[in-house]
């Protein structure tokens, strides 16, 4: 599981899961290279979302991160 480091203290840290509610990651799908983001759901999954019309979309197609933003590098 990936997530950012969002308050450090001199003994601990918290970080923010991409499957938190409030997170958003850039995305890509990896055979069409269509763009988006990802966010997490309350059931714990992740959601693809604002990958424009235009995009091709296959089912069971693999999403890596897009590398923008720099909070995750690409591919992963």
């Amino acid at each position: 599981m990936s997530g950012a480091i969002y308050r450090v203290a001199a003994t601990n840290a918290q970080i923010q899961l991409v499957t938190d509610v409030n997170s958003y990651v850039n995305a890509r799908l990896q055979t069409s290279r269509g763009e988006g983001s990802i966010v997490g759901t309350a059931a714990g999954d992740l959601r693809m979302t604002f990958i424009p019309l235009a995009d091709q979309v296959t089912d069971g197609d693999s999403v890596v991160t897009s590398g923008l933003g720099g909070n995750f590098r690409a591919g992963l």
